[in-house]
C-alpha cells in the first residue's frame, strides 16, 4: 500500500529505501518507471516532497501509484496533508506519528482537558499528533461558521470575513479546510454540505494553480477562498 507520512523525516525511516531523486521532472519519470518495473514486495521508494510545488510532477506518480503490477511501495513524506493533491492522497495510505487510543497517557488527556466526548474524532485524526487533533477539534466550531457564512454571504459584504483572516491563518484552520474537503467523518453530512460551489472541480484546480506551495497555503489559503466566493458572485 502506498502512503503518505505526516510529520515524518527522512531519518525516521532508518536503512534500506531507495530514495527518489526530484532534481527534474524527467529523472523522477526514469526512477518511477524503473521502480515500476524492477521493484520487489520488499522494495520502498522514499520521496521527499519538502517545498514541493503543486503542479504537474504530481501527475509524474499517478501511473505508478495505479499500476497493479507495480510490486514495490512508494512513501511520500515532508509535507502537510494540505499539500497533497486529492489524486495523490485518495491512492495512499495516511500515516501520522499518531496517538495510541488505548494508552494510559492518551486516556489521562482526554480525562484532563474534558474531552472524553471527542475520542471519536480522535480516531479519524489519527494522521496528526494528539497536540493538532486536539487544536482541530476546539477550533472546529469557529471553522465551520466561517464556512456558514462563507456559504451565504454576498454583496457589499465581504469585508465581514477578511476581517477574521487573522484568526483563520493559524495552522489548525489550514488542516480542518483539508479534511472538510476530504470529507472526514469528523463533519456532520448537513457541515459537509455547505459551500457545495468550492466542490465544483474547478475550485481545486484553481486553487493549486496560485497557491503552489505550502508556505502559500498557509498564509493565502482563506483569502483565496473568501475572493474565490468574491468572483463568482459578480458573474
Amino acid at each position: 500500500m502506498h502512503r503518505i507520512f505526516i510529520g515524518f523525516k527522512k531519518e525516521d525511516f532508518g536503512e534500506g529505501f531507495h530514495e527518489c531523486d526530484t532534481s527534474s521532472k524527467q529523472v523522477v519519470r526514469d526512477s518511477l518507471d524503473s521502480f515500476r518495473q524492477f521493484s520487489t514486495g520488499e522494495d520502498v521508494l522514499i520521496v521527499d516532497v519538502v517545498g514541493w510545488l503543486v503542479g504537474d510532477t504530481w501527475g509524474i506518480f499517478l501511473k505508478t501509484l495505479e499500476d497493479e503490477s507495480c510490486k514495490g511501495e512508494i512513501w511520500f513524506y515532508g509535507g502537510f496533508l494540505v499539500n497533497y493533491p486529492l489524486t495523490i492522497r485518495s491512492r495512499c495510505f495516511v500515516e501520522g506519528k499518531h496517538f495510541d487510543l488505548e494508552s494510559a497517557s492518551f486516556k489521562e488527556f482526554l480525562k484532563v482537558n474534558n474531552a472524553e466526548q471527542f475520542i471519536t474524532d480522535f480516531e479519524d485524526l489519527k494522521a496528526y499528533n494528539l497536540i493538532a487533533a486536539w487544536e482541530m477539534l476546539k477550533s472546529k466550531e469557529r471553522f465551520i461558521a466561517f464556512m456558514y457564512s462563507l456559504s451565504t454571504i454576498g454583496g457589499e459584504n465581504f469585508h465581514i470575513l477578511f476581517t477574521q483572516l487573522d484568526e483563520m491563518k493559524h495552522r489548525q484552520y489550514v488542516h480542518l479546510f483539508q479534511e472538510w474537503f476530504q470529507k472526514n467523518p469528523i463533519f456532520s453530512s448537513s457541515e459537509l454540505g455547505v459551500c457545495e460551489f468550492l466542490r465544483d472541480g474547478k475550485f481545486e484546480k484553481r486553487l493549486f494553480h496560485f497557491l503552489r506551495t505550502s508556505f502559500l497555503l498557509e498564509d493565502y489559503l482563506f483569502p483565496f477562498i473568501i475572493t474565490y466566493k468574491m468572483v463568482r458572485s459578480v458573474r
